[in-house]
């Protein structure tokens, strides 16, 4: 039987974990697809957990040394012969519905190319710390998208035909994801289901913790692009001021000064109000947001209610300052804090 799904699985010394992780695809509900485990040149024990399983639907590719990350996923991308393409991580869960949920969701929206969901974060021994949440509409997504990375690349389902010659590029590693997303939404819609469909795990090898400035780096040039894309117009120095604020940079936004966001920041929400692909409600949450936590972050407490965003926004200012807290409380992150 043609898997209708391929789930690409990258591995690189993640003995830890990769048993929990092969076994969570394996018991999902939905059964036509295929796994394929691609172990770029581990030298731990991950290859002798592997061969344990003798599942028909798991495709075992080695490499004798390290290619990394990017190579590696383009290959399973090649390797696939699934319409739909789903991504987990060796050190992450997918829980029993997780395929299911995203192929229905497919076949049901064809207009739709991409399929994410909310996810809890683990800590290394499984326990749960937080759930993340995300607006679930394609244009909240875009708008969203505008400012962060805010897909879990770990939860993706994505029909292959939409893929076509776009694939990760090695110029963008540590955010190649968001990268392809900033990409693939030109062409196509993209859902976030409110459901949680897998254990996101978090622990001191994430790449992303590593190696930030690097991520940082390459970020930054994902920023400028939808700055162009969108047609805004902006100087070297508001661009600055904006991946500072995006990056939480407290201290470059001192040095420079509060006020010089301020005023980008008024600017930044002008332009959105013109923009008929984006959503402005969505854009200034999403400001509101990162304001606060750049100021909480940064013991920038006086500067709380000092902006623009609370002068004509109070009501919803309010709100969502309560919602933070409310976050706090029950042990949950919106992912417009990322």
């Amino acid at each position: 039987m043609i898997p209708l799904i391929s789930v690409i699985m990258p591995v690189f010394n993640a003995e830890k974990f990769i048993s929990t992780s092969i076994e969570s695809v394996l018991q999902q509900s939905f059964l036509n697809f295929e796994l394929i485990i691609i172990n770029d040149g581990s030298t731990d024990h991950s290859e002798q957990l592997i061969l344990r399983y003798k599942d028909k639907r798991i495709r075992y590719v080695k490499h004798s040394i390290n290619r990394g990350l990017i190579s590696t996923l383009n290959e399973g991308l090649r390797y696939s012969a699934g319409d739909f393409i789903a991504r987990l991580d060796a050190d992450d869960i997918a829980k029993p519905d997780r395929l299911f949920r995203q192929v229905q969701f497919l076949l049901r929206n064809p207009d739709h190319s991409i399929c994410a969901s909310s996810y809890d974060v683990i800590n290394t021994n499984g326990r749960k710390k937080y759930r993340v949440f995300s607006p679930s509409l394609d244009i909240e997504i875009r708008t969203l998208l505008f400012f962060c990375n805010c897909i879990c690349h770990s939860s993706v389902m994505i029909r292959k035909n939409a893929l076509q010659d776009n694939v990760y590029r090695q110029a963008y590693q540590l955010c190649e994801d968001y990268d392809l997303w900033s990409r693939l939404i030109d062409q196509s819609k993209v859902a976030i289901l409110s459901e949680p469909l897998i254990h996101y795990r978090l622990h001191n090898d994430n790449i992303s913790m590593k190696n930030r400035l690097a991520m940082l780096s390459n970020v930054s040039r994902i920023h400028a692009y939808f700055l162009n894309h969108y047609g805004f117009s902006y100087t070297r120095d508001e661009f600055l001021i904006h991946h500072a604020f995006l990056s939480y940079n407290i201290v470059y936004l001192r040095r420079i000064g509060f006020q010089e966001l301020e005023k980008w920041i008024i600017k930044l929400v002008h332009m959105f109000y013109f923009k008929e692909c984006a959503d402005i409600h969505i854009a200034k949450r999403f400001l509101i947001r990162r304001w606060l936590s750049v100021c909480l972050k940064g013991g920038e407490y006086s500067r709380l209610i000092a902006n623009p965003l609370f002068k004509y926004n109070r009501w919803q200012y309010i709100t969502i300052f309560g919602g933070k807290i409310l976050d706090n409380l029950i042990k949950r992150k919106n992912v417009l804090d990322f």
